[in-house]
C-alpha cells in the first residue's frame, strides 16, 4: 500500500483536518480482545453459516453509536479508530468525526468503516471519502492488518459494479472472510 493525501480536503466545515487526540477517543488497534468499553454492533438483519454473513449495516441517518470509523496511518506505521459519534466529536462542525481527524489531514494508506461484533471479530468497510482503498487487493491488504492483530475479520469487499469498496453486502457471499 502506498501512503497519499486525502482525496477531499476540500470541506464545508473546517475543522474536518482536526486531529482529534486520545483524550477525544481516538484510539490504536491493539492485539485482540477488544479494549473494555468499546461498543458492539447489533446488526438488524443477520444470518450466520460457515458460507456466508449477510447483513446491511446501519445507515449513516441512523447514527448508528457503534460504527467506528478505522484508517491505515503510514508515520509511524499504525491503524487508528474512533467512534464516528463519540461524545467529543458533537462539538465538530459536521457533529461527527470523519476520516481526516484521525490523521490532521496528513498521509494515510487507506481507511474505512469499522464494527465490532465480539471480543475479537470485525467487519470491516473500505468506505471512506478520504482514504478509499484503490483495489481490492489494497482493501485484503488493510483487512490483514487486523488479521494480524488476532481479529476474525469480515471483510464487505470489493463492488466490481462501481469501481469502489461495497459499503453494504448486497447479497449473500458478496464479502469474504479474510485469514
Amino acid at each position: 500500500m502506498d501512503s497519499r493525501d486525502s482525496e477531499r480536503m476540500r470541506s464545508a466545515h473546517g475543522d474536518e483536518s482536526k486531529q482529534l487526540s486520545t483524550n477525544e477517543g481516538v484510539k490504536l488497534l491493539e492485539n485482540a480482545p477488544i479494549p473494555e468499553g468499546t461498543k458492539i454492533t447489533v446488526f438488524r438483519e443477520c444470518c450466520k453459516n460457515a458460507v456466508c454473513l449477510y447483513f446491511e449495516p446501519p445507515s449513516a441517518n441512523e447514527k448508528c453509536i457503534s460504527r467506528y470509523l478505522w484508517v491505515v496511518v503510514a508515520t509511524p506505521c499504525e491503524v487508528r479508530y474512533i467512534e464516528e459519534n463519540a461524545p467529543a466529536t458533537f462539538s465538530l462542525n459536521r457533529g461527527s468525526a470523519c476520516h481526516t481527524n484521525l490523521t490532521g489531514g496528513q498521509e494515510a494508506f487507506c481507511g474505512g468503516e469499522l464494527w465490532f461484533l465480539g471480543n475479537d471479530e470485525v467487519h470491516i468497510s473500505g468506505a471512506s471519502g478520504r482514504y478509499p482503498p484503490r483495489s481490492n487487493q489494497e482493501l485484503e491488504d488493510a483487512c490483514q492488518i487486523f488479521v494480524r492483530k488476532n481479529y476474525k475479520t469480515y471483510c464487505l469487499g470489493w463492488d466490481e459494479d462501481i469501481a469502489r469498496p461495497a459499503r453494504v453486502c448486497r447479497k449473500k457471499g458478496s464479502g469474504k472472510w479474510i485469514s
